[in-house]
Parts: structure tokens; C-alpha cells; sequence
């Protein structure tokens, strides 16, 4: 139960201060250094691009698992190595990321089809700029 320990999870203060879900100001160094190194220059890029998705903490759910369908699982492969897997990609930032490029795509099928179903089938186009941007955004 080591893992369990050592990845905030769960959610509580609808996600805001003290949320125990959340590293809360203490994230490990490595998570704060990862961040900064490798993934807030490509953040900043398509934040300047998409303002919306900017907002709030950044770094608060990176690695955490929240609730729902978010999982860490040891896993051993067919070469008896042990490896972990972990979903929570719709926490915080990737939560907003989601929702704002959903909404982008919803727009963008009613001025390209007319005849949708249901607007939950929304989908950018390959090649567009929003498919781009989203594939850039999640990348």
C-alpha cells in the first residue's frame, strides 16, 4: 500500500484548498521539476493560443489520481518486469484541456453539419486547426 500512500487521491473541498486529492503546495520535487522542464514551455504555448484552458494550478493533480475513473495499477508484463499504470489525465488542467476543446468541437460541427445526431458526436476535422491544437494540448 506503499503507492496508495505516496499518490494523493480521492477528492474533497469540490477540488479547491486543502483538497486531499491533491499535492497542496507539497508536491515531490521531481513533479514540480518535470513540469517546469519538460512540459510548462508547450503549456505556455498553447495557452497563449487558448487562454481559457490557463486558469487556476497547474501542477496541484499532475500525477495525483482523484476519484472516480482514475486508477494506478501494478502491472507484470510477459518479461516478469513490474511496471505501473496510471489514469488521471482529467484532473485540473487535463479536465479543463478536455472540456474547453469538447466545447470547440461542438461548435464547430454546427457550422460544418447540420444534420448531427446527437452534439456529443462532435469531432474536429484532421487537419484543422482545433484537431491540431487538441493533439497539441494532450500530446
Amino acid at each position: 500500500y506503499a503507492v496508495e500512500r505516496a499518490i494523493p487521491h480521492g477528492r474533497s473541498n469540490g477540488g479547491g484548498r486543502g483538497d486531499k486529492g491533491a499535492w497542496r503546495g507539497d508536491e515531490p520535487a521531481e513533479v514540480g521539476l518535470r513540469f517546469r522542464n519538460e512540459l510548462f514551455s508547450d503549456f505556455t504555448r498553447i495557452a497563449a493560443k487558448h487562454p481559457r484552458i490557463a486558469k487556476g494550478n497547474l501542477v496541484n493533480h499532475l500525477g495525483t489520481l482523484g476519484t472516480g475513473n482514475h486508477f494506478v495499477e501494478m502491472c507484470l508484463d510477459e518479461t516478469d518486469s513490474i511496471w505501473l499504470m496510471l489514469h488521471s489525465g482529467s484532473r485540473g488542467v487535463g479536465n479543463r484541456i478536455g472540456m474547453y476543446f469538447i466545447e470547440l468541437a461542438k461548435k464547430d460541427m454546427r457550422k460544418h453539419v447540420h444534420d448531427l445526431p446527437n452534439k456529443d458526436l462532435a469531432y474536429f476535422k484532421a487537419g484543422s486547426d482545433h484537431f491540431d491544437d487538441y493533439l497539441y494540448a494532450v500530446g
